[in-house]
């Protein structure tokens, strides 16, 4: 490959796959240069830093390179002799995370129009790259104290678009430098983020940074804004000005302004902002704390009429989400998404008449009795209380709207009262995770739940029992038990549970399965069994009834290599096996197999995953396994019934034409794509039974 390059005097482009792993840097030859190049894409190669090295001593005489991508590799510098591309536009560096550094001279390419360096570990940028007066786009700008990396550099890049990330503001030197960066005039910029690397608690630093935040006044056509790490006491004015400026602001975060004990004003009223986002603010007691006169008209008065998603994260003083009182008031009258966490002091939930999503974490009790008036909730997640060995009586009773139920890491939460549930007829959707002193359900807890359709259970150390009344759950597609290693028995009266398509079992101290699970018709879809189930199930030579209509089972835990695996396996379409197999291989011919042998019958298998077992998987729909061992060769997909999307990996080791034959993979009708990866070395004997492999397995068109 290397000497068709080299003569390729004319090329224009080059490109390397990602598959590239290696080239070897000292053949290329001294003097060799790509004069004629224009662009030049290594991006996210798995080569060293000395051959990107020489690969870029073979362009820097290019006079006409526009575009470099270098990005996702392991490039730790880049050479000074970068800056003499005058002509490139593209510079593409982002998430090489090698990468401290750019060349000092950069100011010099001035044709440049993109700097890509998100994801690299930057500590400054080149000096005077305000002289990059063509510069589009530029994701991080790094503040530094040195002469010609200040903030004022922005100021003639007039030209600059998309988003931009300022950091370090702390080392701005004055305000009137922070003005001629002249943010305002940037009509095309439209996420900004303003970041500050330290939070200081002296007063005249808090005076600096609110004055400098104030001479940072963005451009009116701005979408996101983003304020990170901001000292001052008070948000500048220039939030008031919204009929001005911010009419497409749509998306406010604020992160670590913990001196702020009010939110700027006049932002709830911004006509396009649906989305807000607060972070550790420690002073803030309100989010809508301006008037709390209540309006003649149905949404006059309204805080945050557009709004629609709200995230508060860590605002420790957080009383309320107005300071208004009256509980009719509709501040928040389109929020439809709400996500709380790490809010002590958070009394209670009003003024939320449209409110959808609800996720609460270390919520208190007041606040959970508060949920109880959100009549339009459809999906509510409340995680992490170390206090509540029970909930609030009645709480959910009013959400006759509710579809999905997650509640996790109560860890004193010891069952669920019978009647917490009832009424709500429209919930599809029950899960509870890591609740560890969670014993039981209380009879009756079932009742009413006639449109549940997922059940999940996970990680309750101390389950006991799921209740007699189990099988009142006529629309239950789906059961997960796993990792409740209490659990020693399935309830009885489970034949109402006629819609139950998906079964998982694991981790637990069951032993058996459920005798009445074979009155079930529509269980033919999935099974996850843990090893103990499925040792029950193999000993009925014949098939347990439970079992022979599974069309997908998935094996954990499964590692005796002296058990007999049943030959009622045969129905199965899809096999998994998620840890190791000793002895076990797949045979898929019509032939009866051998009891020697240790191999399956699978003549309807379309898939096989055996991950993390001696019989490696492939393929994301399709699994077909390496050539590792007897009954593992190529030759096996010549019986398959496949469809789909079929990969085969390491054709190298099919080294038999013999089997490339009797793949005859022309014969499977169903495959809408194939994909083949091999791994050769460059000997000529090696190639050469690879490309009578590859001629004999009679490749089908897809």
């Amino acid at each position: 490959m290397l000497s068709a390059l080299f003569k390729a005097d004319s090329l224009r482009t080059v490109m390397l796959l990602s598959s590239v792993k290696k080239i070897e840097a000292h053949k290329f030859p001294y003097g060799l240069y790509f004069r004629s190049l224009r662009a030049f894409d290594a991006g996210w190669t798995n080569l060293t830093n000395i051959e990107l090295s020489c690969l870029l001593s073979l362009i820097v005489g290019s006079k006409h390179l526009r575009y470099l991508n270098l990005s996702g590799t392991m490039i730790r510098f880049l050479p000074e002799s970068i800056c003499s591309l005058q002509s490139l536009q593209t510079l593409d560096v982002s998430n090489c995370r090698d990468l401290e550094k750019l060349p000092e001279h950069m100011s010099r390419i001035r044709s440049l129009r993109h700097l890509y360096i998100e994801g690299c570990p930057l500590n400054h940028i080149p000096p005077n790259i305000g002289k990059l007066s063509c510069l589009r786009s530029l994701c991080r700008f790094i503040v530094n104290r040195r002469r010609g990396c200040g903030i004022d550099e922005l100021g003639s890049l007039l030209n600059l678009e998309g988003r931009v990330r300022i950091e370090h503001l702390e080392k701005v030197k004055s305000p009137t430098e922070a003005k001629k960066a002249n943010l305002a005039g940037k009509m095309n910029l439209k996420r900004l983020t303003l970041e500050w690397g330290l939070n200081e608690s002296t007063e005249s630093y808090k005076k600096k940074t609110a004055q400098v935040l104030e001479a940072l006044e963005p451009p009116p056509g701005l979408e996101f804004l983003r304020i990170d790490s901001f000292s001052g006491m008070r948000f500048p004015g220039w939030f008031s000005n919204n009929d001005a400026i911010f009419q497409n602001l749509d998306s406010i975060e604020f992160f670590d302004c913990k001196n702020c004990s009010e939110l700027p004003t006049g932002m709830g009223k911004l006509p396009s902002l649906t989305y807000l986002g607060m972070y550790r603010m420690d002073c803030l007691r309100y989010v809508d704390d301006e008037s709390e006169s209540f309006g003649t008209g149905e949404l006059e008065g309204a805080g945050y009429l557009q709004l629609q998603k709200l995230r508060i994260s860590c605002l420790t003083s957080l009383e309320r989400l107005s300071r208004s009182r009256m509980e009719r008031r509709d501040i928040f009258p389109r929020l439809s998404s709400l996500n709380i966490e790490g809010c002590p002091k958070l009394t209670s939930l009003h003024c939320l008449q449209s409110i959808r999503e609800l996720s609460i974490k270390g919520c208190s009790e007041t606040v959970l009795e508060s949920v109880s008036n959100l009549h339009t909730l459809t999906s509510l997640e409340i995680w992490n209380n170390d206090d509540l060995a029970s909930f609030p009586d009645g709480f959910l009773h009013n959400l006759t709207a509710l579809k999905s139920l997650k509640i996790s890491r109560f860890t004193k939460l010891q069952d669920l009262q019978s009647d917490m549930l009832i009424g709500l007829t429209a919930l599809e959707e029950l899960s509870i995770y890591s609740c560890d002193m969670f014993e039981c359900f209380s009879t009756g807890t079932y009742r009413g739940l006639i449109s549940l359709k997922n059940m999940q259970i996970v990680n309750c150390r101390k389950l006991k029992s799921l209740s007699d009344n189990f099988g009142d759950l006529p629309a239950l597609e789906s059961l997960r038990i796993s990792k409740c290693p209490e659990l020693e028995t399935f309830p009885s009266g489970l034949n109402n549970l006629s819609s139950l398509q998906r079964l998982t079992l694991s981790e637990s101290k069951l032993t058996a399965l459920p005798e009445n699970l074979q009155h079930l018709p529509a269980l033919k879809g999935w099974m996850k069994l843990q090893k103990s189930i499925f040792s029950f199930a193999c000993r009925f030579p014949n098939g347990h009834n439970n079992l022979s209509s599974v069309q997908y089972l998935s094996l954990s835990g499964y590692h005796d290599p002296d058990e007999v695996l049943p030959d009622w396996l045969g129905n199965l379409s899809l096999f998994i096996i998620s840890k190791r197999l000793s002895q076990g291989v797949v045979s898929t011919d019509n032939t009866e197999p051998q009891e020697s042998s240790g191999c399956l019958h699978f003549p309807y298998l379309r898939a096989f995953d055996a991950k993390n077992s001696m019989l490696t998987s492939i393929s994301y729909q399709t699994h077909i396994p390496k050539h590792l061992r007897k009954g593992c060769y190529i030759d096996e997909l010549g019986s398959l019934n496949l469809g789909g999307n079929l990969s085969i990996q390491h054709l190298e080791k099919a080294k038999c034409p013999v089997h490339a034959k009797k793949a005859d993979l022309k014969e499977i009708n169903n495959l809408k794509s194939l994909h083949l990866s091999l791994d050769i070395n460059e000997s000529d004997e090696s190639q050469e039974i690879t490309e009578r492999v590859l001629k004999l397995l009679n490749l089908p068109q897809v």
